[in-house]
């Protein structure tokens, strides 16, 4: 069985290329096709642009923007339209492959059409849903809005007060190109698998929900040091410029806690990661060591060993890799009720679920993780929630069952 994933992009963390190494530990040949990589491995292709390719996406791109700015003025804005893309439907690795399994296609990657041109070639097509965008009028973090179980249009993240705008145009155009009957959908977590069969788009797809896989052998507790402070980590990447990330939730949790227990405010110390210069000054009241870019898993693991607690303010995820990481570091999370979070950080077991979007009891729950947190039990209950839900082989075979299942399918046809 040979299997293709089509991303637009893999790094050593994302979890296209961690499915990937799922799937090659029990025994299937796995392939990537991407746009870009700062990483090499022999089963990576990168798909070569054409200066045609350049120029006309490029121009679309201008044209696209321009369309949002007419809605919404904020930079950032996590939306796609979908128009852009490169025709691989008569690519070698595509045609050698008997599974085509997508990822996620945007950034100028896979267009409708060119996803129709796929569904055409007979395969079996699975698409694993790292955001909300295959199933919506072009959003990708959905901030609870359902217009996606409908037609979409009135879009709220663009402030549109038109019934048939853009987003409802992206929805029909996806409707006319997905021939969603045909495509096998994977949420990761239980949360996206509810949306998925709830959505207008993927009612008559089959829908399944596998988790996304860790290496626990790479994602690993060390003995803490001895310390005083309590060490709070926060991810900073898009935090200002991304509403979803939840910072300000974050920030007014840290002003509560400054105000509310002065002496557990005095011993703590916020480590940032996902950015190199501390400019956030809702946080200058505490001392704040910025950790940089992280740039290889190493590192990224002796980050999570060195914290206390990692904070994570998010107010929409799908199953959050740096949770995930964390839990397996031995690291108790607090974060907000929201997504597939609670799938991974169980109230009071391994961390603390805060009430969504109240950052009070965000400020609450990092208080009750250092008061009841002795012998880092929290911790150690995490490693071994994301070892018994999310390892290597069992998220491998559960792919490798599912791949097998669809070619089955396709000889009883």
């Amino acid at each position: 069985m040979r299997v293709v994933h089509l991303t637009a992009a893999v790094s050593e963390t994302s979890a296209p290329l961690r499915i990937h190494n799922a799937l090659k530990f029990v025994g299937v040949d796995s392939k990537l096709a991407v746009l870009d990589t700062k990483i090499k491995y022999d089963y990576i292709m990168v798909i070569p642009k054409s200066t045609k390719y350049k120029i006309k996406n490029r121009l679309l791109y201008y044209q696209n923007q321009y369309k949002l700015k007419k809605f919404c003025d904020r930079e950032n804005v996590p939306f796609s339209f979908g128009d852009i893309g490169v025709s691989l439907y008569r690519h070698p690795i595509v045609l050698e492959a008997d599974i085509i399994h997508l990822h996620w296609i945007n950034g100028q990657y896979l267009s409708y059409k060119d996803i129709s041109k796929l569904v055409a070639l007979g395969k079996p097509i699975v698409w694993t849903f790292h955001d909300s965008w295959p199933m919506t009028g072009g959003c990708h973090v959905r901030y609870g809005c359902e217009g996606f179980q409908k037609e979409c249009g009135k879009c709220p993240l663009l402030h549109s007060k038109k019934e048939n705008d853009f987003t409802r145009e992206i929805i029909e155009k996806k409707k006319k190109y997905y021939h969603t009957e045909f495509i096998t959908t994977v949420s990761p977590s239980c949360w996206m698998h509810l949306n998925v069969n709830k959505s207008a788009l993927f009612q008559k797809s089959y829908n399944v929900q596998i988790g996304n896989p860790l290496d626990v052998s790479v994602y690993t507790p060390t003995n803490l040091d001895n310390h005083e402070e309590v060490r709070i980590l926060f991810g900073a990447s898009g935090a200002l410029e991304l509403e979803y990330k939840g910072y300000y939730y974050f920030a007014a949790a840290m002003q509560y806690l400054y105000e509310k227990y002065p002496d557990l405010a005095s011993r703590i110390v916020i480590y940032i990661f996902g950015t190199e210069v501390v400019h956030f000054k809702e946080l200058m009241r505490y001392p704040c060591i910025a950790k940089g870019y992280i740039h290889s898993e190493k590192e990224l693991v002796q980050v999570y060993q060195s914290a206390d607690i990692y904070v994570f303010p998010s107010i929409d995820d799908n199953l959050p890799g740096t949770v995930m990481e964390c839990l397996a570091c031995e690291t108790p999370v607090v974060a907000f009720q929201t997504g597939g979070v609670p799938e991974m950080v169980h109230h009071k077991e391994d961390g603390y679920v805060a009430e969504y979007k109240n950052a009070i009891d965000l400020a609450e729950g990092i208080v009750w993780v250092c008061n009841n947190n002795q012998a880092n039990k929290l911790g150690k209950n995490g490693r071994k929630i994301i070892i018994e839900k999310y390892s290597m082989e069992d998220v491998g075979m559960q792919y490798k069952n599912l791949y097998e299942e669809l070619c089955q399918r396709d000889k009883r046809r």
